[in-house]
Formats: C-alpha cells, sequence, structure tokens
C-alpha cells in the first residue's frame, strides 16, 4: 500500500485539519440523534497523505453533550503528528468548541439547524528540528491563531442537505519562521516547502451539497464541498517585509464519501475525502492529497 499513497501527485488541500468542515451542523453524515440520548464522546482518527509526502496522523477525543432536544454543545481535542522527510514531530492541535441549535423542524420535511463556535491554537507555529531549523507548516500542529465560526445546515425530507459556513481568524499569533529561500544546505529537502514566515491566514467560506441515505442502523452520505479561501495570505521575507503570497486565495473543491453503523449505544464511522480543484498556493500546511477519518462514539441513553 506505501508504493501507491507515495506516488499520487500531492497538490492538494483537505478539509481534515482545516476546523469548520466537522464542526457541528456543518459536519457531513450529520445524521441526528438527540430524540435518542443526552450526547456522547467518542475518539476519530483522520489520516492524511500531505505536502512533500508527509503522513499526517490527528487522533481526536470527541465530546457532544445535548443541553435539550434541540441543542447541543461539542468539543474536539485534537493531537496532531507528522512524519516526512524532515523528521516527526507533534504537539497538541487547535482546540474546536462549538454550540449547535435547531431553528426549525418538520417532521419528514424540513430540519434547519445553526452553529457558532470557535477554534483556539494552543501554540504559535514555531517548532524547530534537533538542528534548531524553523519547521515549515506542515509539521506545526496548530496554525497559530483564534477562529469564529458560523454556519448553518438545512436538511429537506432527510435526504438532502445544504450546508453554508465560516471560518475567520480574528487573532493572528503565527510565529513560524520558516523561508525557503532562506536553506543552502546540501539537503534540498528542507527547500521544497512553501515559505510560511508569520503567516496571516485569511478566513475561508464553505458550502457543501449532500445526499444521505439511512437503513435501520446504518447510513451513507456523500458530498461536493467547496471551500474558499477569502483572499491572499501575508507572509513576512527575512527582510521583514510583510508581503502578499500571491495565489493562497481561492477554490478548493472536495469530494467526499461517509458510511456509518449503529449497534446498541455506540456508532461506528469511516469517511474519505479527496480534493479535484485546488489552490496555487497554500503556505498553511493543510495540503491532503486525501483524508480518511475512522470515528467511534459511544452515546448515553436518555432516562425513561
Amino acid at each position: 500500500m506505501f508504493w501507491v499513497l507515495t506516488s499520487i501527485n500531492v497538490k492538494a488541500q483537505g478539509c481534515a485539519d482545516a476546523g469548520f468542515c466537522t464542526a457541528g451542523a456543518l459536519k457531513t453524515g450529520n445524521h441526528n440523534n438527540s430524540e435518542k440520548n443526552y450526547g456522547g464522546i467518542g475518539m476519530s482518527g483522520a489520516v492524511g497523505y500531505g505536502e512533500q509526502g508527509t503522513f499526517v496522523f490527528i487522533p481526536q477525543l470527541e465530546i457532544d453533550k445535548n443541553l435539550s432536544d434541540n441543542s447541543s454543545v461539542e468539543i474536539k481535542l485534537p493531537y496532531y503528528i507528522a512524519t516526512g522527510n524532515l523528521g516527526t514531530f507533534s504537539g497538541i492541535g487547535d482546540v474546536i468548541a462549538t454550540y449547535t441549535q435547531g431553528i426549525y423542524r418538520q417532521k419528514d420535511k424540513w430540519d434547519i439547524k445553526s452553529t457558532v463556535g470557535g477554534r483556539v491554537s494552543l501554540g504559535k507555529s514555531n517548532l524547530t528540528d534537533k538542528n534548531g531549523l524553523p519547521l515549515p507548516m506542515p509539521y506545526q500542529p496548530n496554525l497559530g491563531t483564534a477562529d469564529i465560526i458560523a454556519g448553518l445546515s438545512l436538511r429537506y425530507k432527510r435526504h438532502y442537505v445544504l450546508t453554508v459556513g465560516l471560518q475567520q481568524p480574528i487573532v493572528n499569533y503565527n510565529d513560524n519562521q520558516y523561508y525557503s529561500g532562506a536553506y543552502f544546505s546540501t539537503d534540498t529537502s528542507y527547500q521544497q516547502y512553501f515559505s510560511s514566515r508569520k503567516l496571516e491566514r485569511k478566513g475561508d467560506a464553505l458550502l457543501r451539497l449532500e445526499y444521505n441515505k439511512d437503513w435501520k442502523r446504518s447510513g451513507i452520505s456523500a458530498s461536493t464541498l467547496f471551500i474558499y479561501h477569502l483572499g491572499n495570505d501575508k507572509i513576512t521575507t527575512l527582510a521583514g517585509n510583510n508581503i502578499e503570497a500571491v495565489g493562497t486565495g481561492g477554490l478548493t473543491l472536495n469530494l467526499t464519501f461517509n458510511y456509518y453503523r449503529s449497534y446498541k449505544n455506540w456508532r461506528f464511522e469511516a469517511g474519505v475525502g479527496a480534493p479535484v480543484i485546488v489552490r496555487d498556493y497554500r503556505p498553511d500546511g493543510l495540503t491532503r492529497a486525501f483524508v480518511i477519518t475512522p470515528r467511534a462514539m459511544y452515546f448515553f441513553s436518555k432516562k425513561k
């Protein structure tokens, strides 16, 4: 299997690390369980193949608590592990917390929900290797920003879902020092990544068109996911000039598929996503040729 993965042309941005694509009502395969439980706790483990052959694994603790039949809160605590030609590095990822509220429901026809929340980095994206050289963003466990997340999902006749969302950085404390032009060693692998020195990210807008099909204990969903990066990011040169990273703004289009199966209080899921349209310049380290995400959740039953 390894030789198959390494033969892929890695030039795409996946959504496993972006945050809002899997937050609250914005996630794909967002099957409603509020009538049956108080919430749940589980683990997911996103696996991706990224820039310059970087292998990324993100185990994540997920806590979902229903406040009522119509509202819930969700917290995600990820741990980021990246290994590639520069070594293996890891750390606590960006924490995501969201609140989801049902707005309108008409049995077997409409189900409309909203989600608000945020994503907070617990670091400044400034890890270095054993020689003290700055690491590019694919090896950093966080983005070095505090973001707000907001979105809306509209489900029609249980099968068709339209989702829109926004993730906007409001505080930037990214102190990454990687600038590819600074490396003149014989090891050219250090020069191959996108420059990301003191990266300042723009926000992202999301549009997902999805189809769901549920059976008694299982279901599938397939979606077309549009992510539009709202302008060009900025980086800082070695001379201290803050410049626009031309090509960082624009559209990414991903195709996703999700399958779940329930057993008593457990639900097991597996999702996969891959891009078909990408941006030219991606200094944020979110480059993925594909993402596979298994998930297991245990739901707490309501008392009778």
